[in-house]
């Protein structure tokens, strides 16, 4: 199921552009809230738009990219 669902993430190109350090940190939120939360959709939103308003305290190469992908994250998981 993850093979599945990483493959989904790779083709709407959830980490198209990001640098390691920024693709590596969307990679483990989104799997750690898709296998955590039953609310993983909505709370990966909430990430996304805390990482744009700079309300998550992370320092991100691409803020707005990192947002990009968690939603892409919470669009395949709403699926």
């Amino acid at each position: 199921m993850l093979q599945e669902f990483t493959a989904l993430l790779s083709a709407e190109g959830a980490f198209t552009g990001l640098s390691w350090h920024d693709a590596k940190h969307a990679a483990v939120a989104i799997l750690f809230d898709a296998v955590n939360r039953d609310d993983a959709p909505s709370f990966l939103e909430e990430r996304a738009q805390n990482v744009l308003s700079g309300r998550d305290g992370m320092t991100w190469d691409d803020p707005a990219a990192m947002a990009r992908a968690l939603t892409i994250g919470a669009t395949v998981l709403g699926l």
